[in-house]
């Protein structure tokens, strides 16, 4: 990723100095509480909205704020999940979670409404409302997988909650950044969908390393959404295949029954049919670009398709 992102890794440090004085300056919370959200990430999001003020030769400081604004957004839902999660790991720090509850809802919210005064900064309504939706997105699609643990999903509602709950800060992200590049209706709604696949896309991923991945590359704790009872591709594609042999249930999973379960699904084809779905929207966040402005920043928008892509596709790397 870094190489990837190397002709903007200038922008990407101004924005991280940007957060960084942002966050201390609060008083309350202790930096470290708030680091372990912030520090490590690989500012995917960013670096789109980064990527397209590039696109379009515009002045990069609004899009620094605006850069700021989603990583806080997209770190403030990382402290509330780990609330929902229990997973004690997160970018290789111990999350607040592992030790008090207050710390991640404090952090959580200390960091959305940081977010949100960074975006009011740019003075612009329509950017207000664009994030004001991914919110309403965000909270529902968590809400909506929370209330769904324990019970069996269909393909249609696994998308319909990752759109909402991963996709849709990406859409948002991009969709923002469009509308500070001065772009038109139509480029506007392109770059709006690229956001919406490469989320999915990503979220995707996400949930197939959650089976084939390890812990110490990735630097977050696994196995959660089985343990929750909460359904991702993969499980309902070994439900599929393997229909007479049930997804044992959550809650009382011990240690070996679940690498007994892992081991069943890495088996049955279910990883293998959740790769060939990845790849689709890999091609479907390419096709999105085309009309687009071409050089430097279309070609690496295409190309974090096809990392993201990879990174399931060599989980040890």
């Amino acid at each position: 990723m870094t190489q990837l992102l190397l002709p903007i890794s200038a922008e990407i440090i101004c924005v991280e100095k940007r957060i960084t004085r942002l966050i201390k300056v609060n008083g309350f919370i202790s930096d470290s509480d708030l680091a372990r959200y912030i520090i490590g990430g690989k500012h995917l999001r960013a670096a789109i909205v980064l990527l397209i003020g590039k696109m379009f030769n515009v002045e990069m400081e609004p899009f620094h704020r605006l850069s700021s604004s989603i990583e806080m957004l997209h770190s403030a839902t990382l402290a509330h999940d780990d609330l929902v999660d229990g997973g004690s790991i997160r970018r290789n720090h111990a999350t607040s979670s592992s030790h008090t509850f207050p710390v991640s809802l404090l952090v959580g919210d200390y960091l959305l409404a940081q977010s949100t005064s960074e975006l009011a900064s740019l003075e612009d309504p329509s950017l207000m409302k664009i994030h004001s939706n991914i919110l309403l997105a965000v909270c529902g699609g968590e809400y909506q997988q929370w209330y769904l643990s324990g019970k069996s999903v269909s393909r249609q509602t696994y998308f319909d909650i990752i759109e909402k709950k991963t996709a849709s800060l990406f859409a948002g992200a991009a969709e923002m950044a469009a509308v500070l590049s001065g772009t038109d209706s139509e480029t506007r709604a392109n770059l709006r969908e690229y956001g919406l696949e490469i989320g999915t896309l990503y979220q995707l991923v996400d949930d197939v390393l959650d089976f084939i991945g390890d812990e110490a590359v990735l630097g977050k704790t696994l196995r959660q959404d089985l343990r929750r009872g909460t359904f991702t591709l993969p499980t309902i594609l070994y439900q599929e295949i393997q229909h007479e042999d049930p997804i044992p249930p959550s809650g009382d999973l011990s240690d070996s029954q679940l690498s007994i379960f892992v081991e069943k699904l890495r088996k049955s084809g279910a990883i293998d049919a959740a790769l060939g779905e990845a790849e689709l929207y890999a091609s479907s966040c390419k096709k999105s670009l085309l009309g687009l402005p071409e050089g430097m920043p279309c070609r690496t928008l295409e190309s974090l398709a096809d990392f993201i892509l990879d990174q399931a596709k060599n989980p040890q790397c």
